[in-house]
């Protein structure tokens, strides 16, 4: 992690901060983005703490112009882009009956065509350098819905089939090309036997390097 340049949206507060500083705690570069500046100036100065070379983008979501300007400053600022956490999200928790078309296009805007457009932008970057991950914060809202959230569990439903179809388009000019190693297998469990993963129970994770993904 020492050394990587990570663009965390949404890393002001909640889970995007606590995400920044435990990569700022291992050395990473970071950038977070926010529509908040104060919020993202305290959260900043939190961060540089711990690394010096922490910023902050502000930007939203909503805005494809905002998006576009804050991946190519981290890239400037940065120097590159090795990961992108699409963490920034919003929710207005209504009956469905009562979602307004201005609450619908609020949280699809934000949650789905915002990680889309990150995702576009900075995949670009990645590809002229043949190397990125984007690693999408959805929900298990996504998997099983949930009362009063018809709008949130729509955008992260589709933040998870965009997964999908991103590795599709994007699969034949990254292949990773190569059979497994042990290794590979072991950063999975070394990381599922640690603490980092005491909230994960139940689930098959697949290492497979994409092979299940086609």
């Amino acid at each position: 992690i020492k050394g990587k340049k990570i663009l965390i949206t949404g890393g002001s507060k909640g889970i995007g901060k606590d995400i920044a500083i435990a990569f700022a705690k291992l050395g990473a570069n970071i950038v977070i983005s926010g529509r908040n500046a104060k919020d993202l100036v305290d959260t900043t100065d939190e961060l540089r703490k711990l690394n010096p070379n922490c910023f902050y983008e502000v930007a939203d979501m909503q805005k494809v112009d905002d998006i576009y300007r804050m991946v190519d400053n981290t890239v400037t600022t940065l120097g590159g882009i090795d990961v992108l956490i699409n963490n920034a999200g919003v929710n207005i928790p209504k009956p469905a009956l009562e979602v307004t078309e201005e609450d619908w296009d609020r949280v699809l805007d934000t949650n789905l065509k915002g990680a889309f457009f990150c995702s576009q932008r900075a995949g670009k970057y990645m590809l002229e350098q043949g190397y990125g991950k984007i690693i999408n914060i959805a929900s298990q809202m996504a998997f099983v819905g949930y009362i009063d959230r018809s709008a949130y569990c729509s955008s992260k439903g589709g933040m998870m089939f965009n997964n999908k179809e991103f590795y599709e388009d994007v699969l034949k000019r990254i292949p990773l090309g190569k059979l497994s190693q042990p290794s590979d297998v072991t950063g999975a469990v070394v990381f599922l036997a640690s603490d980092l993963s005491n909230y994960i129970t139940g689930e098959t994770i697949k290492v497979d390097g994409g092979w299940t993904a086609i």
